[in-house]
């Protein structure tokens, strides 16, 4: 929101210096983004003198001036009749590379095919409030090149505030200024209305959705001249962002601009026996202002037969203010933000009205006074003749909130003794109101936030003044912080995974819908956003492969050529009507295994990402996973194991599918693996339990045998542990060979397995038996033959 100080001031009374009035935005609650001191930013604006002056052909309201910049420095400017101007003036001259406060970068341009080599800037463009016409004139020749703050003295300045989403009210410079006044205890003045002729005509209202639209005010002004607006007017939409249109357009956008309120003027005669306010019919439409047609959902402000405007939003193309316009239906509204938000975004139809009503607006005092102000100043600037009475729907009353709020309980707040007087003083210094019990204050209601009474609290405190609120010692019993078991697994395993090379990535916990069902194991449903920021942040996620895979492409198109990457957080989903979560283990791997190895390159593979899986499972001391296959959309058919810890799908391991990888330009092979951190944690072991060295000898035997291709190792595995027996300390794949002497559905698979006994050295015969059974039981069960 950009404010010009100088107009700011005029609520204020007495009138603060510039400095100080910049040092209490901040304790307003309002951030100053970018401060532009006019005196320091319009030193490349000069003051030249208009030699020639003839009308610029082809055009109506145009010219081309000759332009003295400097002593026999002449430019052409062409210049547009928006303020008449004579030879032998002098005006305020921004040439060619000089940038104006409110960002715009001074070009050549040409204008029916004329160069034009500078601008002659009006007060407004400048970001000045206009004194005068508009239009700083000189006379003295001697200025001839000066800059404009050497030839006049400017003490204003162009503001750039954030309003935050919960401070509405201070969307209007009368909301600011009030909040100053409070904190420089000055007296807030508010705008005259002079009085005005009235007459009987009236509009009926009807209000349809009464949900969406709390409150709608209108009244006929009659007999308005349509025509530009008065410098002192335009001058300051300009200095704010907002080009004049005519002064029934420019009246409203000021009003808006003061008060915070927007409203809306219409072409009485364009209005059809009475004002509704409903959605949009079926195959209704309706053309606005910038040219487009809308419909669906949206809310209308109709008459009996045709919607005239978008509520809330913007009017439309034909009910709006013309030239030929003699009387005019003002309208001053309320309308339910979430709607308007939603309706905005779906739309995309932005505009400052929107602003402001999907953030909330005051339906009381706020649109009474912005109706009454508009009203005046129709009168004022537009000749109005007379006023209509208001035609006032308003269903359902919003009343002030009423909050019990004793000086103990801000004190203890604050930590610094507030006394009842100062609390009073404060609260009733930035518009709240008394109840009627002792301690009592009312809310008004264009006070959205104030919806508990610590926000009073607040307020209290800022107009007392943080600086006034000294830290003191407080005496407090020291408690032990807690880590939970899942907090020491992730700990444990960002340790693993980090010295193993991996990077650990933190994303957005929200995806595209396009993203589809890529990767996701959480059984149910996705979580869509009922009002996304936008469509790439449109739904919570429910893995988290797809953001480690944007980040590999992204180093990919950097030439990166090693990818380690992994991330702890939660995803989401919906079971049974409820939005369920669980923390996941996400881990991506690929590219060389060690691109400093000059020795020689290897490209990492399926089992190196296997070994950091089951790294991953003893350091967290959960139960050895069994690896079974599966398929998952997402990975390559055929490279998908689940991993089952104690009989239940917790995690999943494969090669990331190639038609996934070729859009994003990622050269050779990726492998994924997400694991289920949050169900790990509940299996885990509390603690690592000791076991004694052996002290008897193993014993090791090796045995090759060759079987069916398809039978997975996982069902060998489990088939030969069964069959040794109790002696069996552990077992471990040492070769697979397939190919040339093999046939095509056979390959050969050889085990080392070493046995052992606590207390013996096992005997030669025992370890006989062992195998002889494993060789029987590989046999019945998979038909293999032992090799020689």
């Amino acid at each position: 929101m950009i404010v010009n100080t100088e107009w700011l001031l005029d609520y204020l009374s007495p009138r603060p210096a510039l400095a100080d009035l910049l040092t209490a935005l901040p304790r307003v609650g309002l951030d100053i983004e970018a401060t532009h001191l006019l005196s320091r930013e319009l030193q490349d604006v000069r003051i030249g003198f208009i030699r020639d002056k003839q009308a610029l052909s082809g055009s109506e309201d145009k010219y081309i001036c000759k332009v003295e910049v400097a002593k026999n420095d002449f430019r052409q400017i062409i210049c547009a009749s928006a303020h008449p101007i004579e030879v032998g003036w002098g005006v305020p001259v921004a040439l060619v590379g000089c940038e104006l406060p409110d960002g715009t970068s001074i070009r050549e341009e040409h204008f029916q095919g004329v160069l034009s080599q500078g601008m002659i800037c009006l007060d407004g463009e400048l970001g000045l409030i206009a004194k005068g016409s508009g239009l700083q004139v000189f006379s003295d020749e001697s200025l001839l090149g000066k800059s404009l703050p050497e030839a006049i003295p400017i003490d204003e300045a162009l503001v750039d505030i954030k309003v935050y989403p919960n401070r509405p009210d201070c969307l209007g410079l009368v909301g600011i200024a009030r909040e100053l006044a409070a904190l420089l205890n000055l007296r807030l003045v508010l705008p005259a209305l002079a009085p005005h002729g009235t007459s009987s005509k009236q509009v009926a209202v009807d209000i349809l959705d009464a949900d969406l639209c709390t409150r709608y005010t209108c009244r006929i002004i009659e007999s308005v001249t349509i025509a530009p607006s008065p410098a002192w007017l335009a001058s300051r939409l300009l200095a704010t962002g907002s080009r004049p249109i005519n002064n029934v357009v420019d009246i409203t956008n000021f009003v808006m601009k003061e008060w915070g309120q927007p409203l809306h003027a219409f072409d009485l005669t364009r209005v059809q026996e009475k004002i509704v306010v409903r959605r949009f019919k079926e195959n209704e439409s309706l053309k606005i202002l910038d040219g487009r047609n809308v419909s669906g959902q949206a809310l209308a402000i109709c008459d009996a037969k045709h919607p005239l405007a978008l509520a809330g939003m913007m009017g439309g193309a034909a009910s709006g203010i013309q030239t030929s316009t003699k009387d005019v239906l003002l309208e001053a509204a309320h309308f339910e933000a979430t709607n308007i938000r939603a309706c905005s975004k779906r739309l995309q139809v932005s505009s400052d009205s929107a602003y402001r009503f999907e953030r909330g607006m005051d339906p009381n005092e706020t649109l009474d006074a912005a109706r009454e102000r508009a009203t005046a100043l129709l009168f004022l600037i537009a000749g109005a003749k007379s006023a209509g009475p208001v035609t006032d729907t308003y269903p359902v009353k919003a009343e002030r909130r009423i909050f019990s709020l004793p000086a103990r309980r801000v004190s203890d707040y604050l930590g610094i003794p507030v006394t009842a007087a100062q609390v009073h003083d404060s609260l009733t210094k930035v518009g709240y109101g008394t109840g009627t019990g002792l301690d009592e204050f009312s809310v008004p209601t264009r006070r959205v936030d104030a919806n508990d009474p610590v926000v009073l609290i607040e307020d209290i405190a800022r107009v007392i003044g943080y600086d006034k609120i000294q830290p003191q010692a407080s005496a407090e019993t020291p408690t032990r912080g807690g880590t939970s078991a899942l907090d020491c697994n992730r700990s444990t395993a960002r340790a693993l995974l980090t010295g193993q090379g991996f990077l650990e990535l933190r994303g957005v916990p929200l995806e595209p819908l396009a993203t589809g069902e890529n990767f996701a194991r959480f059984e149910g449903s996705p979580v869509e956003l009922l009002n996304p920021l936008n469509a790439d942040l449109a739904r919570v996620r429910r893995s988290l492969i797809p953001f480690l895979l944007n980040t590999v492409e992204l180093n990919a198109k950097r030439r990166v050529t090693t990818f380690r990457y992994f991330e702890m957080d939660k995803i989401f989903a919906e079971q049974a009507g409820e939005v369920v979560e669980q923390w996941s283990l996400g881990i991506v791997m690929g590219g060389q295994l060690n691109d400093t190895d000059w020795s020689g390159h290897r490209e990492s593979d399926y089992f190196d990402l296997k070994g950091v899986v089951e790294s991953l499972c003893e350091a967290l001391r959960v139960p050895p996973p069994v690896f079974e296959t599966g398929e998952i959309a997402g990975y390559t058919s055929g490279t998908v194991a689940q991993l089952k810890i104690a009989g239940e799908s917790m995690g999943v391991l494969g090669q990331v599918a190639p038609e996934l990888l070729a859009p994003r330009k990622i050269q050779g092979t990726l492998f994924a693996a997400e694991l289920d951190l949050g169900k790990w944690t509940e299996l885990a072991a509390r603690a690592a339990r000791f076991a004694a060295l052996p002290r008897f000898p193993g014993v090791f035997r090796d045995l090759s045998f060759v079987l069916s291709r398809d039978i997975p190792y996982t069902e060998i595995d489990a088939a030969v542990r069964k069959a040794a027996g109790g002696h069996l300390e552990s077992m471990e794949c040492i070769d697979v060979f397939a190919g040339k002497g093999m046939p095509e559905d056979r390959r050969s698979v050889a085990v080392s397995m070493a046995f052992r006994a606590a207390d013996r050295t096992l005997a030669s015969e025992e370890i006989a038996a062992d195998v002889e059974r494993v060789i029987a039981e590989l046999s019945s069960r998979f038909k293999a033959e032992l090799r020689g």
